[in-house]
């Protein structure tokens, strides 16, 4: 940058000043041309990035969601990725406690989002070794552009037959807190005569000490009311009949839910987590029904039922875990309790006339009122060894132990004209199932620049107890030993590639097991069979993401089934010498389900305008049995959408 300069100078003249004189050159303009990166994929995350994303004024969170790659938003507001529902939402990490996940979507102001990401949120015992083996659950997160201010978002609509809508939503977030404050109203449900009002408050903060509290509750409520006509036609050897109904119904819900959830890090890893919650709702459903068969039998049935339903579902649990000096050797334990409680009440009106031709042959009316109380109770444990051989390789031994309980008493009575009761001692039902789990499991994981792979096994033992009316009916263990496997691959950051494999047990139910029959329902009871099996569930899966040119994003999977549970239903004449539809149980092999759901995104013009195809397609081989023969159904559904969106300043 100067002049050059040369000279002849004699060591005895010093010092000796040399001036050096600058010469510049000019250069040609540059441009820098960048087109935003839309979509990023940083681990187990999606990120959407806002930068690149052209909207109208006064967008909300939603009118987001509609653009973006892999993302389907339905008619409702309802959030999918590959198929599956996203059901959970946080604002800058922090959990949010909602009905539905359009309470905030619908509400929160798209200028105020800096990213939305798309987290594959794993259990805390996956998070602790880093070796990501169990099912993840799909979590939206919102990431503001403030650390600090606050937002209130107020909507208010009416129109014609009285419908309105209302809703407000206020958020503040200072730093590592934020509160949010929702409440929605409105009636203009495609389902009519449908009235839904429901809110949530939150507060999540993170301590000086790097442990992170939340809390909140949220609450719903709605009423219905509903008229509906059906015709149906039934095939079986006595013949075609055809069963036409016209119900009415009214119905009423509302819940509450509260929970609180902590949880400290240690370079981030959780060493120690809670969670407390308590969920309680009420239901009552008033129905009329006058249903007409006609065919090989006729009746006339008029039934009225009021039906109110009162649960409470208490829960918790604590996650401790502990890592060596060195970080080899990873100590966890988990905590996990769980109890529902359920009272019902049914109150019943049954006129039922039969009908042989035109002549009528019996005529009778059943005044019946039903109580059920209902119990589940569950508690697990889950310990796991895990060693580090290296930074490439680790050994996982888990135990975990399972003891539910499932207890159901129904009392039924008769009520003649002035409401006197008189307990119908056949219908009483006392019924007791527990249940053990041992599942003692290992996995090995090696690690390869960028490809993952994990195999191992499971041993799993069941041990089942049921007690019918203080009978014992049988006590019996069931042992497996299913394999499991991952592979996964992510190179450079900009694809994701899984291909994992696992298996699985789903025990039978009391009234699947019960021998002695569930006839609580006389025109419909349920005959237990004690000899069932429980079902093996085997399932193959494949993910893959890209992220470029066109952004794709593809889920697959093939599950198949031993020993499962189906019901029989068969026609037997009654004590009127009418058909009832009686329902039992057995084990088959050769039902299989396969799914796809595959999304293609396109952007143009700096992501001014874009094309997407999405679409899903499932497949069952399903097998039922109806009058004792044994059916083979095919069901096919594909939901195939094509989605162009132009937005421009």
């Amino acid at each position: 940058g100067f002049y050059p300069f040369s000279t002849r100078i004699s060591y005895k003249n010093s010092p000796y000043t040399i001036t050096l004189k600058s010469r510049s050159t000019l250069l040609n303009e540059i441009v820098v041309r960048s087109t935003p990166t839309l979509v990023q994929i940083k681990g187990d995350t999606m990120q959407y990035n806002m930068d690149g994303v052209i909207l109208k004024p006064n967008s909300v969170a939603e009118d987001i969601l509609k653009i973006l790659p892999g993302l389907l938003v339905d008619q409702d507001g309802n959030v999918f990725y590959k198929g599956k529902k996203v059901s959970s939402i946080k604002i800058n990490g922090k959990n949010i406690a909602v009905n539905d996940l359009k309470d905030i979507t619908k509400l929160f102001p798209a200028d105020a989002i800096k990213s939305i990401q798309l987290i594959n949120e794993y259990t805390l015992l996956d998070r602790i070794t880093g070796r990501k083996i169990d099912p993840s659950n799909n979590v939206l997160n919102i990431q503001t552009k403030t650390q600090k201010g606050l937002m209130l978002t107020a909507l208010a609509g009416a129109g014609t037959s009285e419908r309105y809508s209302t809703s407000s939503m206020l958020n503040v977030i200072n730093g590592p807190a934020v509160s949010t404050l929702g409440f929605t109203s409105n009636n203009t449900s495609p389902a009519l005569n449908l009235t839904e009002t429901h809110g949530n408050a939150n507060y999540a903060t993170t301590l000086k000490t790097n442990f992170s509290l939340d809390g909140g509750l949220f609450f719903s409520s709605t009423n219905s009311t509903n008229r509906s006509n059906s015709l149906t036609t039934t095939q079986s050897d006595y013949g075609t009949l055809q069963t036409l109904d016209n119900i009415n119904q009214a119905a009423k819900f509302k819940s509450l839910n509260v929970r609180t959830n902590g949880e400290k890090l240690v370079n981030s890893s959780p060493v120690l987590a809670y969670s407390l919650g308590y969920y309680t709702q009420q239901s009552d459903n008033l129905s009329e029904l006058l249903s007409t068969q006609t065919g090989f039998q006729h009746q006339v049935t008029a039934t009225k039922r009021n039906n109110v339903d009162n649960t409470k579902n208490p829960s918790g649990n604590i996650f401790l875990a502990h890592k060596s000096k060195n970080g080899k050797i990873i100590l966890s334990n988990q905590l996990a309790a769980n109890t529902l409680l359920n009272d019902n009440q049914l109150n019943e009106d049954n006129h039922i006339q039969f009908y042989d031709q035109d002549s009528l042959l019996g005529d009778s009316l059943i005044r019946r009122k039903t109580l059920k109380k209902t119990t589940r109770t569950s508690l697990s444990e889950v310990s796991s060894f895990v060693y580090k051989f290296s930074s490439a390789s680790s050994l996982e031994l888990r135990y975990q132990l399972l003891l539910t309980g499932n207890k159901l008493q129904s009392h039924s009575f008769d009520q003649d004209s002035i409401a006197k009761n008189t307990e119908i001692d056949s219908l009483a039902i006392n019924n007791k199932l527990n249940a053990m789990h041992h599942k003692i499991g290992f996995n090995y994981k090696y690690s390869w620049k960028k490809t993952n792979l994990i195999f191992g096994a499971k041993f799993i033992s069941d041990e089942l107890f049921l007690r019918v009316n203080s009978e014992k009916i049988f006590k019996r263990r069931y042992s497996f030993i299913l394999p499991e496997a991952r592979l996964e691959l992510n190179p450079m950051n900009k694809s994701n590639f899984i291909i994992a494999y696992s298996s699985d047990l789903n025990d039978p139910g009391a009234d699947q097991l019960n021998p002695i029959g569930n006839y609580s329902l006389p025109q419909a009871p349920i005959i237990g069979n004690k000899d069932l099996k429980p079902t093996q569930i085997h399932e193959l899966s494949l993910n893959y993401t890209a992220i470029g040119k066109y952004n794709i994003a593809i889920y697959g999977s093939f599950s198949y089934y031993f020993d499962n549970i189906v019901s029989q239903v068969d026609w037997q004449p009654n004590a009127y010498n009418n058909l009832i539809q009686v329902s039992t149980f057995t084990n088959v092999n050769g039902m299989y389900t396969a799914r796809a759901n595959a999304s293609i995104d396109r952007r143009f013009n700096d992501n001014k305008w874009g094309i997407t195809l999405y679409g899903g397609a499932t497949y069952n081989h399903a097998i039922t049995f109806i009058d004792g023969n044994k059916t083979i159904n095919h069901v096919y559904q594909a939901d195939p959408s094509f989605r162009i969106n132009y937005i421009s300043k």
